[in-house]
């Protein structure tokens, strides 16, 4: 069994350049590194983190409280929040919403997101998020050495997975979504995700999108 644990990154500055939480961002970031160390224990753990400042700035924290360091995270561009084709544009539409939160309800729905004019179309977020999840149960097949994964990432690819797999609930700042992949060689594709205390099963191969998600 391969855990893999997915958090979204603290509350941010949104400057890019480190450090990028704000006060409220690092202690929720210290929160989450509890969470994670309730649940690690005393396994090894690699920690992969989107290579933007408020995700690294998350991980770093968590790295810390299990006894890991900066040099040890892992850096995926998989994980990057959405790509911004015109930053100007971007900035007059968050101006519009007036809150973050408000973006947040926004992004799932808002044909603006999905143009891939200003920024990267919603779907393309998502299929980069199934290509890495893809990626995770090849890695699961192959790697019996090393079970236990933290992946600091962005709103717009893990809310993907909240959605996918049945949670009809937002995503906070530093919100734990815990995936456990069975051996695919034994279970054929079997992953559970709890979010929030509650428990979802899958049947699943390797999956490219929503479509290969069964419930169980």
């Amino acid at each position: 069994m391969h855990t893999h644990i997915f958090i979204r990154h603290g509350e941010s500055d949104y400057n890019n350049v480190r450090p990028d939480l704000t006060e409220q961002g690092f202690r929720q970031a210290q929160q989450a590194a509890q969470d994670v160390a309730a649940i690690v224990g005393t396994k090894p753990v690699r920690i992969v983190s989107s290579p933007l400042a408020r995700a690294l700035d998350t991980a770093e924290v968590i790295a810390e409280h299990l006894g890991l360091t900066y040099s040890d995270i892992v850096r995926h561009n998989a994980i990057r929040c959405m790509d911004f084709y015109d930053l100007g544009a971007m900035e007059k539409l968050w101006r519009a919403y007036g809150s973050a939160k408000a973006v947040e309800r926004a992004y799932t729905s808002d044909e603006l997101f999905e143009r891939g004019t200003i920024c990267e179309k919603r779907s393309g977020v998502r299929a980069r998020m199934y290509q890495y999840l893809a990626q995770l149960f090849e890695e699961a097949d192959r790697d019996a050495a090393l079970r236990t994964h933290v992946h600091v990432s962005h709103y717009e690819l893990l809310s993907s997975l909240v959605e996918d797999f049945g949670f009809d609930d937002t995503l906070n700042n530093c919100e734990l979504i815990v995936a456990k992949i069975a051996d695919p060689s034994i279970s054929g594709g079997m992953i559970s995700l709890t979010f929030r205390g509650v428990k979802h099963v899958y049947q699943l191969q390797t999956p490219t999108n929503a479509d290969d998600i069964h419930a169980v």
